[in-house]
């Protein structure tokens, strides 16, 4: 989480547990800044923690390396991760990563709250609001389920203070088989009787 902002770990606390439960995910995996704390939440989770250079704990990785299999995680959940320098490779490898109908949610404070603007200054410009996060999940081939403020009733840009999106990865389509015909039976079976019927 950002330094200076510790009333955005309520809000968190409030909103991102509602949103998992929605959507009835196993587990989660958390990625988020190294000094951030993590918000309440009744499932299992494994945090990444991350610095400047990729996930520092508890693995080493890159942004563009994640150490999972592909179609091995049910839920993500990014927090306060979205500088334009990591947010792509990173989002890339949590589509791999994710299960066909996996959910993606991603948490950012609002580049238009004063609170945000008087801890970052003119950094806070930088930070996504809800359509630049709803773009780059579009980009990755995600379907938005949720799009909002910290109040999904709560349309004023300015009075809040977290900006959350809710993807799912698309369902993996039915596969099809061609039916094929015999034009003659098998040896040994017996040839089918042909039937009238007449509408009375």
């Amino acid at each position: 989480m950002l330094p200076g902002f510790p009333g955005l770990q309520r809000i968190e606390n409030r909103i991102v547990p509602e949103t998992v439960r929605e959507a009835g995910a196993a587990w989660i995996l958390e990625i988020s800044p190294m000094a951030s704390p993590s918000p309440a939440l009744d499932l299992p989770r494994l945090r990444c923690l991350v610095n400047a250079d990729g996930i520092g704990w508890p693995v080493q990785a890159h942004f563009d390396a994640l150490p999972f299999a592909d179609e091995s995680l049910p839920a993500v959940l990014v927090r306060h991760l979205h500088q334009s320098a990591f947010s792509t490779p990173l989002y890339e490898e949590i589509r791999r990563c994710l299960i066909p109908g996996g959910l993606l949610i991603s948490v950012s404070a609002s580049p238009w709250h004063p609170a945000t603007w008087r801890v970052l200054g003119f950094r806070a410009a930088r930070l996504p609001g809800p359509v630049r996060l709803q773009t780059l999940h579009l980009r990755m081939g995600l379907k938005p389920m949720q799009v909002g403020f910290e109040s999904l009733s709560q349309l004023i840009p300015l009075a809040s203070r977290l900006v959350l999106v809710a993807s799912r990865k698309p369902p993996r389509p039915g596969s099809v088989h061609r039916l094929r015909f015999q034009r003659q039976p098998p040896r040994g079976a017996a040839a089918a009787i042909n039937s009238w019927c007449r509408a009375a």
